[in-house]
């Protein structure tokens, strides 16, 4: 606990919101560790194994239906992704989320953040530290961004429990 007491300064306070200009200089290491609400750098802890497992089944699931789908109405394009960056809004101050899961419209690699207006689906596997974040916040936040699916995963014993 001392780390933290000796941490909590007013130099260590981020000096100003986080802008999209920003975010893409920011290094890739520190961009894997965080999310930006607000313009906030947010911690984001990593899955444990059990939550990653679980989010590679649904994904698996959701890729597989995806491609049925545009086999079966022969348009458009579909991809499925796991823990990548999504560009809710900009404005007044910028939001980025990294969901469990996500199906999109094709994008090229390149094009990050994915904006949230590509994004048709998103997952997000609870965990106990999340469980307010994921229920509450991240789903108004989704729903504000024009996401038109969002699905909350409940996981107990390794296996998904309910979506």
């Amino acid at each position: 606990m001392s780390e933290i007491l000796d941490w909590a300064r007013e130099e260590n306070l981020q000096p100003a919101p986080i802008t999209l200009e920003i975010w893409k200089k920011l290094p890739e290491d520190f961009r894997r560790l965080v999310e930006v609400v607000n313009g906030e750098a947010i911690r984001a802890e990593s899955p444990t194994r059990p939550l990653q497992k679980s989010a590679r089944r649904i994904a698996d699931f959701i890729e597989t239906a995806a491609e049925a789908h545009i086999s079966r109405h022969r348009s458009g394009c579909l991809d499925v992704d796991m823990d990548f960056d999504v560009l809710l809004w900009e404005l007044p101050r910028m939001t980025i989320r990294r969901p469990d899961i996500a199906l999109f419209d094709c994008a090229p690699p390149e094009l990050r953040p994915l904006p949230a207006s590509m994004v048709k689906l998103v997952v997000e596997v609870v965990s106990p530290g999340t469980e307010r974040v994921d229920t509450a916040d991240k789903l108004a936040e989704y729903a504000l961004a024009g996401i038109p699916w969002y699905w909350i995963a409940w996981v107990s014993n390794n296996r998904v429990d309910s979506i």
